[in-house]
């Protein structure tokens, strides 16, 4: 039986996720309405053991439920998703953008397999902090296999609209932890997330107000590129 049930702070997202008490220990809990996530679920439990053992984002060989490395590919340079579509819809700025962004990547190529935990929507949303450490994640149901570059991007990216200092430290450590070429997939692929995704719990927001938004992000990652 939960207890002491509160909601997390916060402006954005789904509003599913909730502090509380189970058997008098803290625990974060999001009531899923995804019809598959009776399937995410034990996957994601099977890995809690090898994330807490190893302290690092390297998952183990074998079966994964989700691979990023495809799917990146698959998002960016075959709109598999619709994103670049949907973001074309919005008008000739969004447009503009997007063509600038694809320009970005090298599209006879393919980013080079990753074998890293990749959570895919790590913003500050998800992170959970006591103070200025950082004691857990959620929003887990979506964890797969890639490159960590992802999960950079999409850090950067809401750490920029929030106005925190210090993109340019995590744009070097994307590129020096990951590559050159995983993390313009991985900026690429956020740009189009940012322009193109769409859901109900997020249809009070006019998607053409996220154009300016994602062209400064996107300046402001290149702007000290040699």
């Amino acid at each position: 039986m939960l207890e002491d049930l509160r909601p997390t702070p916060g402006q954005h997202g789904q509003r599913r996720t909730y502090f509380a008490r189970w058997r008098g220990e803290q625990v974060v809990v999001k009531w899923g309405l995804d019809l598959d996530l009776p399937e995410k679920l034990p996957y994601i439990a099977g890995q809690i053991p090898e994330l807490r053992r190893r302290g690092i984002p390297a998952a183990p060989a074998g079966p994964h439920r989700s691979d990023y490395n495809a799917w990146l590919t698959q998002v960016v340079r075959d709109d598999a998703a619709g994103y670049w579509a949907n973001a074309a819809a919005v008008g000739a700025d969004a447009r503009a953008l997007c063509e600038r962004v694809r320009d970005s990547v090298d599209m006879s190529r393919t980013p080079a397999t990753a074998l890293d935990y990749v959570h895919i929507d790590l913003n500050l949303g998800n992170i959970l902090t006591d103070g200025d450490t950082i004691v857990g994640l959620i929003d887990l149901e979506n964890l797969g296999i890639g490159s960590g570059a992802t999960d950079v991007a999409c850090l950067a990216a809401d750490w920029h609209r929030h106005g925190a200092p210090g993109l340019a430290a995590l744009v070097h450590y994307g590129r020096s932890r990951h590559g050159e070429e995983a993390w313009r997939w991985a900026v690429a692929h956020e740009m189009a997330s940012r322009l193109g995704w769409r859901s109900e719990h997020f249809q009070a927001l006019d998607p053409a107000a996220e154009v300016a938004p994602a062209a400064a992000w996107f300046d402001a990652v290149y702007a000290d590129y040699p």
